[in-house]
């Protein structure tokens, strides 16, 4: 197990190194001026203030419309897309053709801007910032407790955060990490599940059974595997985003579940230890995860929209996890 978790934590490495090029590479060509995902549909992603280098978004495309040309040349992939704008420089104009929601096509004419320096911020330097925290937290934590059940299930789950935040920009840019954002999306929540059968106190279920703390890994790669089959089906573009919806319903599930069996150990534990960390966790979880978990729970109908600015406030729940853990 130790082993496996080794592995992995290797894997979330290698994909950080790997967004940060890809970023680097994709800023080197003009903006085309909207975020648009793996299927080349607009993913709905906004400008962090009134910007006019987001020019197809400023000219009404939105989520669900599809980006079928570009400077008259059908596409088909992200990297067909870049090879097109290698050839333009920021200031020149080029003819795009969408497809939109309801399946009309029309034609736009969009201006190539430089990817603005605020949006790089909110979509790149803040989500490497944070994702490179969980990387060296999953590693700290997993060096002093990788023997016990906990430490390893921790480590699964900062290394699998790491990969879901390095990755944010390369989702909305240049999707070759896709699958592993995916992968790594559906296992912080089987990694919680593990958690919550492992820590404070280890559940009754798995004395004996500690296969049992695989259900929630299992049913990761389930859903994985589902998801899987729908990331780049062009014949049905819009069919992955029921697919992360199931994912993101099962975080968000896991992170309510690992805060109510908290809540149970904070009042019926017979360790006033175990009463004190699961208090202890109680706070940092809801704090840390409160307003993802919504957002995750509430996805088809959204009471707000996405921001990378979500991830800022579950810095706090690695270090109150690993605060308790030590």
């Amino acid at each position: 197990l130790q082993v496996t978790v080794s592995v992995y934590q290797l894997m979330a490495v290698a994909a950080f190194i790997a967004a940060l090029i890809f970023a680097v590479s994709w800023m080197k060509t003009p903006f085309l001026g909207a975020f648009y995902e793996q299927t080349l549909v607009f993913n709905g992603a906004a400008p962090s203030a009134d910007s006019a280098a987001w020019d197809l978004y400023n000219q009404g495309v939105r989520l669900g419309d599809q980006l079928v040309s570009v400077n008259g040349v059908g596409v088909h992939s992200t990297d067909e897309i870049q090879n097109i704008l290698n050839g333009f420089f920021p200031g020149e104009s080029i003819p795009v053709t969408i497809r939109t929601a309801g399946g009309a096509e029309k034609s736009l004419e969009v201006t190539l801007n430089s990817f603005p320096p605020e949006d790089r911020t909110t979509y790149f330097v803040l989500p490497a910032l944070i994702s490179f925290l969980f990387l060296a937290i999953s590693l700290w934590i997993f060096g002093i407790r990788r023997a016990e059940s906990a430490g390893r299930a921790f480590a699964i789950f900062s290394a699998s955060l790491s990969i879901v935040t390095g990755c944010l920009f390369d989702l909305f840019t240049t999707h070759h990490l896709v699958a592993i954002w995916t992968f790594s999306l559906a296992l912080t929540g089987g990694a919680l599940i593990d958690l919550a059968l492992a820590f404070p106190q280890e559940s009754r279920l798995v004395v004996g059974r500690p296969y049992l703390r695989w259900i929630g890994y299992l049913l990761a790669l389930l859903l994985t595997g589902y998801a899987f089959t729908t990331l780049f089906d062009f014949q049905h573009p819009g069919a992955y985003i029921l697919a992360w919806r199931w994912i993101y319903a099962f975080v968000g599930f896991s992170s309510l579940a690992y805060i109510l069996v908290n809540v149970y150990y904070s009042y019926t534990a017979p360790s006033p230890v175990v009463k004190t960390q699961a208090r202890t966790i109680i706070t940092g979880t809801l704090i840390a995860l409160g307003p993802i978990t919504i957002w995750l729970l509430t996805t088809p109908l959204p009471l707000f929209d996405f921001t990378p600015y979500l991830f800022v406030p579950i810095i706090l729940f690695p270090l109150t996890l690993g605060y308790t853990i030590l």
